[in-house]
């Protein structure tokens, strides 16, 4: 831990007080980088896919490798963020990418059961044979090929809200309406847009 920085500092600088600081920033430092990192996968967790315009998995994973390896190199990944992410990857609008990953979840749960009963059984990501940084890794990996797959082929379409116009109801915004514009017929409109759900 501080042994390491004691190397880096010259010798009439290792007193007590210089160690002390030392302990203290690594100790608190630390802990702050760790909850840090672990409430941008809660974010992730919560939002899921929905939170990146267009469901852009390879800016997702970036982010999320980034996330892992720090946990990481801090001894506190915890284990079950391989089974999170899974599941995160299976709440998304692109039907075959939701496919995928709730196979891989669905083998990812047989692989901890097995692990954890008499039936052995060897599989993509088999608890007992990876660790969970090298389990995060593939997944990632794959996560990102199978998204530029699909996008390079014109298969990864984001359903995104239709905006409607306050005026007439119609699929363009207000300010492009052509209707004449009254206040009765905008309020009426409005409550009529709101109440079928169209926007928020």
């Amino acid at each position: 831990m501080c042994y390491s920085y004691q190397n880096e500092i010259c010798s009439n600088q290792q007193g007590g007080i210089i160690l002390t600081k030392l302990v203290l920033d690594e100790i608190f430092l630390s802990y702050d980088i760790i909850n840090t990192l672990k409430n941008s996968l809660k974010i992730f967790e919560s939002k899921g896919l929905s939170h990146i315009k267009g469901e852009n998995i390879s800016i997702i994973t970036k982010q999320l490798h980034v996330t892992v390896v720090c946990l990481d190199e801090l001894d506190a990944l915890p284990n079950e963020t391989y089974r999170d992410i899974l599941f995160d990857f299976t709440k998304c609008s692109n039907e075959d990418f939701k496919a995928v990953f709730k196979n891989v979840l669905t083998q990812e749960r047989i692989d901890y059961f097995s692990s954890h009963s008499l039936i052995s059984t060897s599989s993509y990501g088999s608890a007992s044979s990876e660790t969970t940084i090298t389990k995060l890794n593939h997944i990632l990996h794959d996560a990102n090929y199978l998204y530029n797959n699909f996008a390079s082929n014109n298969k990864w379409v984001v359903h995104q809200s239709v905006s409607a116009c306050f005026n007439c109801g119609g699929d363009h915004g207000r300010n492009d309406c052509k209707n004449t514009v009254t206040k009765p017929a905008l309020c009426r409109s409005r409550l009529s847009i709101k109440r079928r759900g169209i926007v928020n």
